[in-house]
């Protein structure tokens, strides 16, 4: 369960917090895909971060910090090389086969 503050949407009915049904968002990819594409289409994410926080309130808890918390496969490898670059540990089973 998450709760959600009064006063985080406009037009939000409730005074007080409400407790709601959470769940993770991901964002998955084929191996197969190409590594670049992979690379741009993270960083793209990461680098537009503001603007979806400003957007999608509930969003805000997404930070580079937490970005692999949920995460149970090894990440895509042009995910990988755009996450280090940044600095982000890396748990070792999130590492791809191919970058070990």
């Amino acid at each position: 369960m998450e709760t959600i503050p009064a006063g985080v949407y406009k037009n939000q009915a409730n005074e007080g917090p409400v407790k709601s049904v959470g769940g993770w968002v991901g964002i998955g990819s084929n191996m197969d895909m190409d590594a670049t594409l992979v690379y741009n289409m993270t960083k793209a994410f990461w680098d537009n971060i503001a603007e979806i926080h400003r957007t999608a309130e509930w969003m805000k808890v997404i930070t580079l910090k937490t970005a692999l918390n949920e995460m149970n496969i090894p990440l895509h490898a042009g995910a990988y090389r755009y996450y280090k670059e940044v600095g982000v540990k890396i748990p070792d089973a999130l590492i791809p086969p191919e970058a070990k």
